[in-house]
């Protein structure tokens, strides 16, 4: 409320619209609701959330909407967004609440069939996490609309569902932050305007809601910050789960292709609905979805939407295409990933393993390098002019070929080699190392038999960045189109190192070897009793596979800690019931195991 009277912006229009106070007309912009503008759904979870508060703003949408509004794929369609799976949330969402206001029509058909499509949304979030896990971008936008149903939904199932899924992604937000509220992070889907910058992002006033922190600056505006604050949702233990000081944890998140494509069969039976479900996760031009994708665009009018598909949709062939340039066409997916989270203080590093290498990638953030208020960064497509801005990370940052990463602890060894497809679509192959020295209490760059070393440190927070190259400028340094490059990351904290230059020994004691032929890619570090390999076959679409295994991941946060309270509960009952029979000898316990059977099964 205090942010509300001091910024007049249309972001705190749901804290005035519960407080009953009067809105000023020009802070409610309905145009692109009217217009049926591209990512119109931003406005409509504002207002649909406004409806429920005040019915006035369900007049100023039922204006605004008009009698031909296209909540969902309509022939001819050429600017709605209905697929990503935070444009899913917000569409589907926003419909089923405006029809409790008001009613849409008597057939009560497309109703019914947005909440079977929501209820095994929010069924797969609970169960798998997000395809467009921890992204600061869009989890903001997702996180509304669950709100939203969390809170205004007659349909209880809904309610409850849009609830657990709610508070999952809150947890997120806290098993990705640092104790003092910064978010640099791996990510499904995310842009390097938000990775860059570690606070002064929605997320972290959400973050200050739930914790108290940052210390630092936040931004002053935010919607998301305004929906939590204005949410009726309880927050309990679960959602702070994971935030505090240490965290060292390998997680797996979502479900194989097989099983998602299953999963979706079996529960969704509309065919462009099923589809909504595999874009959602990244799988547009995957061999095993691209022949839907061309039906959809061609059905539907898509070409504007999807023109990035080029080739591919006027393919005689579009599957048979995209197999055999499966290295552009396979990378996208975000279904299926394990992350390494490393967590100390104001120090965090995240990688995602062995995560389709050597392929075309999309979005995604595939390593997370954060010291406080700072965040240095590596990733692959254009050229940065200057390394040390990271207003020049938004035009370079194209994911052109996904490295090879594997992480132990504080230490993520990661090697890029692009698959021979790359080269004949796109000559963006640099990879980079984004700098910013300006924001470091102190650098240094030291070059040995191994190549050179970036070394940082931002109040007690420290990082080194390996790369095998050796040049005399830092611009040359850090960006280089050579094929086959590797990179080992180092991160720390006074607490562990003592000091600055104990960290910088221990760095530069580091055993780092390197071998790159036509048929195979191997790189290997041992550094402060940490030992990481990569081995990358680089024969057929090549496998890079890394030790230690990231099959040690947990199979799924949520599930892992069910099954492992369950397995203990079973465990202490055991015992109770063992030391009952001994001591009993009679037939009681064996009832007892009996009666007990089927409860402990459910």
């Amino acid at each position: 409320v205090q942010d509300a009277a001091e910024y007049k912006s249309s972001k705190y229009n749901p804290v005035w619209a519960m407080m009953n106070e009067s809105i000023d007309n020009d802070l409610i912009d309905l145009s692109r609701i009217e217009n049926q503008e591209e990512k119109c759904d931003f406005d409509l979870i504002v207002i649909v959330r406004m409806c429920f508060f005040d019915f006035q703003y369900c007049e100023m949408l039922k204006d605004a909407l008009g009698n031909e509004f296209r909540w969902w794929y309509t022939q001819g369609e050429d600017s709605h967004v209905y697929w990503s799976e935070n444009h899913m949330a917000m569409y589907l969402s926003s419909y089923v609440l405006y029809d409790q206001k008001v009613p849409q029509s008597s057939d009560s058909t497309l109703r019914n069939r947005f909440l079977n499509i929501l209820r095994v949304y929010l069924q797969m979030k609970i169960d798998y996490g997000f395809f467009e896990f921890f992204s600061t971008t869009y989890n903001r936008y997702t996180l509304d609309a669950l709100l939203n149903l969390a809170d205004f939904s007659n349909e209880e199932d809904i309610r409850v569902d849009a609830t657990r899924a709610a508070k999952r992604l809150l947890r997120d937000q806290l098993l990705t932050s640092s104790l003092y509220g910064g978010r640099v992070t791996v990510a499904g889907r995310d842009k390097w305007s938000k990775i860059a910058q570690p606070y002064n992002q929605d997320i972290n006033c959400v973050l200050n809601l739930l914790t108290g922190t940052p210390a630092m600056t936040v931004a002053n505006e935010s919607l998301v910050a305004a929906f939590v604050s204005t949410s009726k949702m309880e927050l309990d233990g679960s959602v702070y789960k994971y935030w505090g000081d240490d965290l060292n944890e390998r997680i797996h998140l979502g479900l194989s292709l097989n099983k998602l494509m299953s999963y979706v069969k079996q529960k969704i039976p509309d065919r462009i609905d099923r589809l909504t479900f595999l874009f959602s996760a990244g799988l547009y031009s995957h061999p095993d979805v691209v022949d839907e994708t061309v039906w959809a665009v061609n059905e539907y009018s898509l070409q504007n939407q999807l023109s990035q598909l080029g080739p591919l949709l006027n393919a005689s062939n579009p599957k048979q295409m995209a197999t055999s340039f499966y290295a552009m066409t396979s990378g996208g997916g975000t279904h299926d990933v394990d992350v390494h989270i490393y967590r100390h203080k104001g120090v965090m590093l995240s990688s995602l393993i062995a995560y389709n290498s050597g392929f075309s990638g999309y979005q995604q953030t595939n390593i997370g390098i954060l010291l406080g208020d700072t965040a240095p960064a590596i990733g692959t497509g254009g050229t940065l002019e200057d390394p040390t801005d990271e207003s020049s990370l938004e035009n370079a940052y194209l994911n052109t070929h996904l490295p090879c990463i594997n992480q132990v602890d504080n230490v993520a060894l990661l090697a890029y080699r692009y698959h021979d497809q790359i080269p004949l679509f796109t000559d963006n192959l640099n990879v980079f190392v984004f700098w910013p020295a300006k924001s470091f209490d102190e650098t240094n760059r030291i070059t040995n038999e191994y190549g050179t070393f970036l070394m940082g440190r931002r109040g007690d927070a420290y990082v080194a960045i390996y790369t095998h190259r050796k040049a005399d400028t830092l611009s040359e340094l850090v960006n280089s189109n050579k094929q086959g490059q590797i990179f080992v990351v180092i991160v720390g904290h006074a607490d562990e190192y003592s000091n600055f230059s104990h960290f910088k020994e221990i760095v530069q004691a580091a055993d780092i070897n390197f071998s790159l032929t036509e048929s195979k890619l191997e790189a290997s570090v041992k550094v402060d009793d940490k030992s990481i390999s990569i081995h990358w076959s680089l024969s057929g679409r090549g496998s890079c596979k890394v030790s230690p295994s990231p099959q040690t991941a947990l199979p799924n946060y949520d599930v892992a800690i069910y099954v492992v309270s369950v397995v203990g509960a079973l465990i202490v009952l055991g015992g109770i019931i063992v030391a009952y029979r001994m001591i009993t000898r009679n037939q009681k316990a064996t009832k007892l195991v009996t009666d007990a059977m089927p409860l402990l099964t459910s």
